[in-house]
Formats: structure tokens, sequence, C-alpha cells
């Protein structure tokens, strides 16, 4: 199988960082920074017709206004060298915006590792008919367990539920839709618990040899992710190899009630996802998060008008 670009998706804390690490460690697969920027350039301007200069141009302000685009390094002369180049397709444009990003490391093909691409593959794999796709889930409870304290995707059971559904939904769209040379299924469990195998099949995949090299990705790991992220513990995790216990910690988890509430708004996706079912009269618990969350959101409105309310009594 030929190399050729690709694109890691897969819901926020689901191992995409980790798959992103590994891949990396590559001699000739190089993974910047996280992009997300082709959203906006999407909505801007579609996914099927050709750009001209005026429109580079305008599209190369909205990837500069990204706040993730500190973590890039592409030069305003490289810029300016992509516009001379117009008119264009926007998958020209992107590749050639990570073409000249992963320069400086002598590596020949780009990989993208942005987790929210995930739900827009519905655009993202015509967009680049050549490109590979690999999808990496991890059990829903795992995400959820991980997410809630962090009030990323939401607070409630219901609403982190309709968010990994939502990731895993898309994904089986994709995997029914395109052919297997172009899509692959990985689990992070199946990443933890048998590391060498899976990255195996991860290079096989992806057209390129396996290098052992690949799986001492944690040696490296403190200079290729945010340090912000390591200061927070979002990523401490990858300055070490996998272990057993980074799986299924859900089966510890002391909110059972809140856990068996996502459970149940997730029950059609953790099986087609292939996780374990436990829970007993879904459409009962599903509409108890329902109510859960309508409830909570009540509250925390309340609470948020409240504590305004002090606020400007107190000026």
């Amino acid at each position: 199988m030929a190399m050729t670009n690709a694109f890691i998706v897969g819901s926020d804390r689901s191992g995409t960082t980790l798959l992103r690490l590994i891949v990396n460690q590559h001699s000739r697969l190089s993974v910047p920074a996280e992009t997300w920027f082709l959203i906006d350039l999407v909505d801007e301007f579609g996914f099927d017709g050709a750009l001209d200069v005026a429109a580079v141009e305008s599209a190369i302000e909205i990837v500069k206004s990204k706040g993730r685009w500190k973590n890039f390094s592409v030069s305003d002369a490289q810029f300016a060298e992509i516009a001379g180049n117009a008119p264009m397709g926007l998958a020209e444009f992107f590749d050639r915006l990570m073409t000249y990003e992963i320069e400086s490391t002598g590596k020949t093909v780009w990989v993208d590792k942005s987790p929210e691409y995930v739900l827009h593959l519905d655009w993202l794999a015509p967009l680049f008919p050549e490109a590979r796709f690999i999808h990496i889930s991890r059990d829903g409870r795992d995400v959820f367990e991980s997410l809630q304290p962090r009030r990323w995707r939401g607070r409630t059971p219901w609403r982190i539920g309709q968010y990994w559904a939502a990731c895993i939904d898309s994904a089986d769209r994709a995997r029914s839709a395109l052919p297997a040379d172009r899509w692959m299924w990985i689990k992070y469990e199946d990443l933890v618990l048998d590391l060498d195998e899976t990255v195996r099949a991860v290079c096989s995949f992806l057209g390129v040899e396996f290098e052992s090299a690949m799986l001492d990705f944690h040696e490296s790991a403190a200079g290729n992710v945010p340090e912000q992220s390591l200061v927070k513990g979002f990523h401490k995790k990858l300055l070490r190899p996998p272990a057993a216990t980074d799986v299924y910690r859900w089966k510890g988890a002391k909110r059972r009630a809140q856990m068996t509430m996502f459970e149940a708004v997730v029950d059609s996706q953790l099986a087609r996802a292939g996780y374990e079912r436990r829970v007993r009269f879904v459409p009962l618990w599903s509409g108890v998060a329902r109510i859960h969350h309508v409830l909570s959101s009540a509250v925390a409105s309340l609470q948020k008008r409240w504590a305004s309310q002090r606020s400007e009594s107190g000026r």
C-alpha cells in the first residue's frame, strides 16, 4: 500500500494525542499541532470550489486568526508563496500549508490530528479523496469520567453522552461509506494493552514500515505536547509507557447513578463500538438522564444569575 497523508480523529480524551505521539516518532511521518481551522474554512468557502487569489488571502487570514496557530511555524513568505499559486482548491491550500509546516522535520508525509474533525467526516473524506483516516475510540464511560470533572463537552451525563454518541455515529457512517484502504478503527484499549501489535497494524494501514522507535514515544513526549497540558495533568500519562490501569477505569467509578445515566444515553453506540453494555431498562434511565440534565441546567443558570446579582450589589 502506497504511503499518503492521513487524519487521526476521535472524541476528546479518546487517545488521539497518544496515537499522535506514536505516529510522529516514525521517520517519514510528521504530525503537527491540531489544526481545527478546516472547519472555519469549509464554512466560509465550501469544499468543492476553486479559491482565487483574494479567497486564498482571506483563507490565510482565517488560519492566522485562530489561537491554535501559535503552535505552527509557517512564515509570511511561505504564505505568500501559497497565495502566488492561486487559484487552488481548499484541499491543495491545506496540503501546501501542512507541507511547509513539516518541512523543517525532513519528513515527507503529514498526518493531521484534530479530534474535532470526527464530527465532520461527511465533508472531510470527499475533500481529501486520497487521504486515509484512523479513528480511535475509547470506552465512552472512561471518556465520561475524564470529561466531566473538567466540564468539557458539558456537565451532565446526558450532554456528554450526546457528544460521545455523535462522535461514534459519525465514525460509524464513515466506516460504512469508505473503503477498507481508507478507513481504520482502532480502540484505545488495544493500543494500551497490545501496543506493539496495534502500532504495527497502524503502520501497515499507512503504508510504512514499522519502526521500533515508535514504541518509545514517551521519551520525547514532553517536547511534543503543550507544556500547559502537562502542568494541568491532561497528558501526564504520556510521559511513561501505557499501563493496564489506564483502561476501563470507569469500573471503579463512585458516581454510579450518573454512570448509569450516561450508559443509557450511549447504549446503542457502546454496542456498535464493541464495548460491554450493562444497563437494563435503557429507555427509563435515558429519560432520567434527560430530566437530570434539564434540572441541573436550570440550577446552574439560577446560580449564575444569583452570583451576578451579588456581584452587582457589591459594587
